[in-house]
C-alpha cells in the first residue's frame, strides 16, 4: 500500500505543478492543494482522475479517487504549507458527499468556472445534484463534473502522451491525420525470439499510449512455421511477453500468429492471396526493406541471414495489416523499430487511402559506432552491470536505456533527462557519452534499469 501511495502521490503533485497550482499538504489518503483559477484546477482534476483510473506505474492496482472544489478566498500559514478559511471548510465538507470516479462542485465554483470557460461550460459538463445540507452549511447545491468528456473535448492527455514520448526519443508519423488523442488499435508486429530489450522497451511506449484508451493488438510474426498446421512459438515467447505486460500494467488481450492468419484451408485465404500479389507488384526490394536507408554494418550479412520464408516476413505482415485494417474501422497506430520507418511509409504511401487511418511511432535505435545493433544475431551486450557500463563506452546504451526504462515509466512528469535524474552538476550542456559522469551516470541508470533488462 505504500508503493501505491507513493506512486498516486507522484502523478498528482506532476499534475498540480503543470496546471498552475501548488500542492498544499498530505491528508492521509488524500492532499489539500490550491490554484489562481478554477480553470486549472478542473483540468487537474481531470486529468488526475482519468490517469489514476489507468493507473499509471501502479502496476495491477487502480487508484480511485473522489475530489471536491470549492471557490473562494483562503488563509495561509506563515509557512504557507497549510491553508483555512471557508473555502476550504465547504470542500472538506463537499468531499464527505462524494464517491470514488467523481468530481464535485460547490456553487461558486460552478459559477467562475462558467465565467471564465463560457456560459455553457455548465449545461455540458455539469449535472446539479440538488441542495444537500453540510454541516455549518445548508442548502448547499451541488454538481457533479463530467471529467470523462471533458477530457475527451480537450484532448490534454493526448498531448501530455505525445509530449512524453517524443522526449524519450520516440519518433512520431503522421500524427496530424491520426492524432494521439484520437485512439483506436495499437497493431504491434513482433518477431518470437528470446525476449529482448527492444520488446521491453515497445510495451513501455504502449503502455503510455495506454492511457488515451488505445488498445493493443500483439501480432506474432512465425513466418517459419507459417504452413506448419500446429505452429510453435520458440521459448513460449507468447507467454513471456504476456508476464512482462502484465508485470506493467499493459492489457494484451488481442493476440493473432502470422500462421493463424496465413491458414490456406481458411475461406479468408484466396483474399489473402489477392493482396500478396496486388502488394508484391508494387514493391521493388529495396522499398520493402529500406536497405539503402538502413544503417547496418554489413547489409549483406542482413540478407545472408535469412531463410526464405522469414525474408518473406515483411510481406507477409503486410499484408497481414491489410486484413486487419478491412476488418476495423477506428484508427490504428504501428509500433515499430526506427529502422523499420522507411518501409512503412513506403506501404502507407503506395497504398490509397491509409494515411488518413494509420499512424506509426518508433522507438529510438540501439547503435553501436553509428550501426544499428541487430539483436536476432549479435548476443546481448550486457549480462551484468559491469557489462552494460562497458558497453556504454561504445554504443548509445546509456540514453538509449534511459530513455525507454527509466523516462517512460514517469509519465507524466516530461522533460525528464539523464542529467537532471542522476548527475548533481546542474549546468552540463555536453552529452552523456562525453561527459565527464559518464561513468558515474552508467552506473545509477544501471541500478534502476537492471530489473527491466534482466541482468545482475
Amino acid at each position: 500500500m505504500t508503493i501505491l501511495k507513493a506512486a498516486h502521490f507522484r502523478v498528482e503533485k506532476e499534475l498540480i505543478s503543470r496546471n498552475r497550482g501548488l500542492w498544499r499538504k498530505n491528508l492521509g489518503d488524500g492532499s489539500l492543494s490550491t490554484f489562481d483559477n478554477p480553470a486549472d484546477a478542473i483540468k487537474f482534476l481531470s486529468e488526475f482522475q482519468w490517469l489514476e483510473a489507468k493507473h499509471p506505474g501502479l502496476e495491477f492496482w487502480t487508484f480511485e479517487t473522489k475530489s471536491a472544489l470549492a471557490h473562494g478566498e483562503v488563509i495561509l500559514t506563515e509557512n504557507q504549507k497549510d491553508i483555512s478559511g471557508e473555502a476550504a471548510n465547504l470542500a472538506s465538507h463537499i468531499l464527505s458527499k462524494s464517491s470514488s470516479g467523481k468530481i464535485l462542485l460547490e456553487n461558486n465554483a460552478y459559477q467562475a468556472l462558467g465565467k471564465q470557460l463560457g456560459p455553457d461550460i455548465g449545461a455540458k459538463y455539469c449535472r446539479s445534484l440538488g441542495k444537500r445540507n453540510l454541516k455549518d452549511y445548508r442548502n448547499e447545491e451541488i454538481w457533479e463534473f463530467d471529467w470523462k468528456q471533458f477530457i475527451q473535448d480537450q484532448e490534454t492527455i493526448g498531448d501530455l502522451v505525445e509530449k512524453h514520448l517524443k522526449n524519450a526519443n520516440f519518433v512520431l508519423h503522421n500524427t496530424v491525420p491520426v492524432p494521439i488523442s484520437k485512439p483506436g488499435y495499437i497493431f504491434w508486429p513482433v518477431v518470437p525470439r528470446p525476449i529482448n530489450a527492444i520488446h521491453t522497451g515497445q510495451l513501455e511506449a504502449i503502455k503510455v499510449l495506454s492511457f488515451c484508451g488505445w488498445e493493443t493488438y500483439l501480432f506474432i510474426a512465425d513466418s517459419d512455421h507459417i504452413f506448419d498446421a500446429t505452429p510453435v512459438t520458440p521459448d513460449n515467447f507468447e507467454e513471456k511477453i504476456q508476464e512482462y505486460a502484465q508485470k506493467i500494467g499493459v492489457s494484451l488481450k488481442d493476440v493473432e500468429y502470422l500462421s493463424r492468419v496465413f491458414n490456406t484451408s481458411s475461406k479468408e485465404f484466396p483474399s489473402l492471396l489477392s493482396k500478396f500479389k496486388e502488394l508484391t507488384k508494387d514493391f521493388s526490394v529495396k522499398e520493402l526493406f529500406g536497405y539503402e536507408g538502413k544503417s547496418y554494418q554489413s547489409r549483406q550479412a542482413l540478407v545472408m541471414e535469412r531463410t526464405i520464408l522469414s525474408f518473406l516476413r515483411t510481406i507477409f505482415t503486410l499484408v497481414a495489416f491489410q486484413h486487419f485494417l478491412d476488418s476495423h474501422t477506428k484508427p490504428v497506430m504501428i509500433i515499430s523499430g526506427l529502422d523499420e520507418l522507411p518501409k512503412w511509409k513506403n506501404y502507407l504511401e503506395k497504398t490509397t487511402n491509409l494515411l488518413e487511418r494509420v499512424n506509426l511511432i518508433c522507438n529510438p535505435e540501439l547503435k553501436r559506432k553509428g550501426h544499428l545493433i541487430q539483436q536476432d544475431l549479435y548476443k546481448p551486450i550486457w549480462r551484468s552491470k559491469h557489462e552494460f557500463i562497458e558497453a556504454t563506452k561504445e554504443t548509445n546504451l546509456l540514453t538509449w536505456a534511459f530513455d525507454l526504462f527509466v523516462c517512460l515509466p514517469q509519465f507524466p512528469k516530461t522533460e525528464i533527462t539523464i542529467c537532471n535524474q542522476f548527475c548533481k552538476k546542474s549546468a552540463c550542456a555536453k552529452k552523456p557519452e562525453s561527459c565527464g559522469e559518464v561513468n558515474k551516470l552508467a552506473d545509477r541508470v544501471a541500478d534502476v534499469v537492471k530489473d527491466r533488462l534482466g541482468f545482475v
